[in-house]
């Protein structure tokens, strides 16, 4: 799990960095807001393109979680090629 959280943050602290310094730049500005005025589309541009470039941990795990199911038959396959030798 420390590895996990390691690397993701490794991969994102540039860009954490900045997400203060957007929150400086727009104080009011509230990215899940419902309605907001057309002048703060470029601010919520800005802000969703720091934020694609965050590694959330629950990413990592719901990949590693998606490549386990997937690989299931073939795991089954060679479980039971190994109870059958």
């Amino acid at each position: 799990m420390s590895q996990v959280l390691a690397a993701c943050w490794h991969t994102s602290e540039d860009t954490i960095g900045k997400l203060p310094d957007w929150r400086d730049k727009h104080p009011d500005m509230l990215p899940t807001k419902a309605f907001r005025h057309t002048s703060e589309d470029e601010a919520l541009a800005e802000y969703e393109e720091l934020a694609a470039q965050v590694t959330p941990a629950g990413d990592i795990w719901r990949a590693a979680v998606q490549r386990g199911i997937a690989a299931a038959p073939v795991i089954r396959e060679r479980q039971a090629v190994a109870v059958d030798a």
